[in-house]
């Protein structure tokens, strides 16, 4: 390869990284949610996307570890949070925007 071909080759790479840097791919958002639910130490029972947000339902054992999962994502609403004492369990729905460039 000579030094023109090396050139176009950069150049090419840096367009591209340019076009990846414009756009949040969804599924680093996803996995952003199970590092912190697991790390919150909350269950994560689904996950939905429609219409721009991200709708989830969770469980955790106490309140707080709920709390403090969802303080971890900007804009997020919390539909419902409530215990039930079949599994002994809290159980919450929320959703957050996703916002991407």
């Amino acid at each position: 390869m000579n030094k023109v071909d090396t050139l176009s080759s950069l150049k090419k790479q840096t367009e591209q990284i340019k076009r990846d840097k414009k756009f949040t791919f969804i599924s680093n958002k996803i996995l952003n949610i199970y590092e912190k639910a697991k790390e919150k130490k909350v269950f994560l029972v689904s996950i939905d996307i429609k219409n721009g947000k991200i709708i989830i339902n969770l469980e955790a054992k106490n309140k707080k570890s709920i709390y403090d999962f969802l303080n971890e994502f900007k804009d997020m609403a919390i539909q419902n949070i409530y215990f039930d004492e079949k599994i002994k369990r809290f159980i919450s729905n929320a959703s957050f925007k996703i916002y991407r460039r």
